[in-house]
């Protein structure tokens, strides 16, 4: 959906498949979901992104949702073991491990959804936008709670 707002977009799902390191058959399938629910559309042979954003803010632990997640971090390792420079350059993986009160758990979760809002619009702006990124933030605990 994204990589359509960018630079020299191809709405050809073996570009696409190329450019998101997918297959073009799962390509193909996305293409028709996203197009189904209405977040992309054709507009002759172009595929262009109808939504400005799409969120799918959750209350409760969805199969569908922690796969995503579960993708997203495997597709992070995989960028993590690349060791040349540019790659390197083009990432940030980092952590920090600091202790907590989980009373304010709540609080932490908005400032990371804030957060990443803000991000994403700073990243996004203007017409130069040629390259799709994703950001994980993981926020768990290390520590089993006290019985």
């Amino acid at each position: 959906m994204d990589l359509a707002t960018t630079k020299g977009f191809k709405s050809d799902p073996k570009w696409i498949a190329k450019r998101l390191s997918l297959r073009p058959l799962e390509v193909e399938m996305a293409i028709t979901r996203l197009v189904k629910v209405g977040i992309l559309k054709k507009v002759g042979s172009r595929l262009v992104k109808v939504l400005n954003k799409v969120e799918f803010p959750t209350k409760l632990s969805l199969t569908a949702v922690r796969e995503h997640h579960k993708q997203m971090m495997e597709r992070a390792k995989e960028q993590l073991v690349k060791t040349d420079q540019k790659s390197f350059e083009s990432r940030m993986i980092s952590s920090m491990t600091f202790a907590a009160d989980l009373q304010r758990i709540e609080e932490a979760r908005k400032k990371v959804l804030d957060f990443q809002q803000e991000l994403a619009n700073f990243l996004s702006a203007g017409d130069e936008c040629t390259e799709v990124f994703q950001l994980n933030i993981q926020l768990f605990p290390h520590t089993k709670e006290q019985s």
